[in-house]
């Protein structure tokens, strides 16, 4: 019996606890992804402000080309071949002697 209490619980608990907690998180996230949605266009708005329109004017005349660092992996070593083992397919036929050889069965 206290087993059984304990599975109506639960199950009132998931019907009638849990789709209101989910829902009130995923109205949140809404809200958030708004309030950032908000943001990135000011930050775009900002950046374009920001953007002379010349860009050669504001480059030193003493710049070089940023050079980025390459990772290279080390080479992969060669595989060594082992010598081939011959390859086996079936033992070979055992004679057939009147002390092994038995009467065929009949299928059952």
């Amino acid at each position: 019996m206290e087993g059984f209490i304990i599975l109506l619980l639960l199950a009132v608990a998931l019907i009638f606890i849990l789709p209101p907690v989910a829902l009130a998180k995923a109205i949140r996230a809404q809200r958030e992804i708004e309030k950032l949605k908000e943001r990135l266009g000011e930050l775009e708005a900002q950046d374009r402000s920001a953007v002379p329109t010349d860009k050669t004017a504001t480059m030193p005349a003493t710049a070089q080309p940023v050079i980025s660092r390459v990772i290279s992996l080390p080479p992969v070593p060669p595989q060594v071949d082992s010598p081939e083992a011959p390859k086996v397919t079936a033992p070979p036929p055992r004679p057939a002697t009147a002390a092994t050889t038995q009467p065929a069965r009949a299928p059952i």
